[in-house]
């Protein structure tokens, strides 16, 4: 579905992550090139560097809190084999969410925090919101509503892999808009993500896999587009030529606006001119 809602938040919101006459530069994370992935440190160090966008992951607790974490488990950051799913927001607060990455202790970031501090801030955020297997769609309502209810103006948008989740945000929460992400999208996808019930502003897709062609397609059928993850300014550039309106980085101080263009072929993938 393609149809855009009409409200002016709403518009507000596609205007700051998919603008049509300018380039939206997303902190992926945070700063996590600096910092550990999806912590305070990490947004504020975004935040620090220029960055107005930030996305980060959110999953549930096994009591229903929201925290921002991305894997499937806890092994590569908490050295623990379990998911997030299985712990106690208190049990998660106990872990240690940044040794892995440069031998400093961090804590865990819940979604109340973030929005705190992203309204002070003022930041704009990318809510993924992680696969809803563990958990029914009744609990992630119970989570995310208040929250949203008490920072009602904070702008933000959804995205996910699970587009169940988006159907979810689409019946509540209508006004914030929502990004169907696909891995690899091709262009006989795009007539199957078009048939799906629930209208998607945007498509966020691997940089690495996407063609010109099919960023071309993809914005000629109305929708926005962005690409993760990508750390490098020259490519950066050429996947701005092919259409993508934003792109996630590690690293938003790599941005550059004085780098190259390179040209590229309709049917070679973006990767080939990094």
């Amino acid at each position: 579905m393609r149809l855009p809602p009409t409200s002016e938040f709403y518009q507000s919101c596609v205007q700051l992550f998919w603008p049509l006459h300018a380039t939206a530069v997303i902190a992926h994370r945070g700063l996590s090139a600096q910092a550990p992935e999806n912590t305070l440190l990490s947004v504020q160090e975004a935040a620090a560097a220029g960055a107005h966008l930030v996305e980060v992951d959110v999953q549930l607790s096994a009591d229903g809190v929201p925290v921002i974490f991305h894997d499937e488990t806890l092994t590569r950051i908490c050295q623990r084999p379990q998911g997030v799913h299985e712990f106690t927001y208190a049990q998660l607060q106990a872990f240690d969410y940044g040794t892995w990455f440069n031998g400093q202790a961090q804590s865990l970031l819940s979604l109340e925090t973030l929005l705190a501090y992203a309204q002070q801030a003022q930041l704009a955020l990318n809510l993924e919101l992680k696969a809803a297997i563990q958990h029914p769609a009744i609990r992630w309502q119970q989570a995310l509503a208040p929250l949203l209810h008490q920072y009602a103006h904070l702008p933000l948008v959804f995205s996910s892999f699970d587009w169940s989740l988006l159907e979810l945000c689409q019946a509540l929460w209508p006004h914030y808009p929502r990004a169907a992400l696909i891995e690899n999208l091709h262009a006989d996808e795009l007539q199957k993500i078009a048939a799906y019930p629930c209208h998607f502003a945007a498509i966020h897709t691997d940089w690495c896999q996407l063609t010109p062609d099919v960023a071309h397609k993809t914005r000629a059928l109305g929708w926005s587009l962005a690409t993760y993850t990508c750390n490098h300014p020259t490519a950066i550039q050429s996947l701005l030529q092919a259409g993508v309106q934003a792109v996630f980085t590690d690293d938003v101080r790599l941005w550059s606006r004085d780098q190259p263009i390179f040209p590229h072929h309709q049917n070679q993938t973006l990767a080939a001119f990094a």
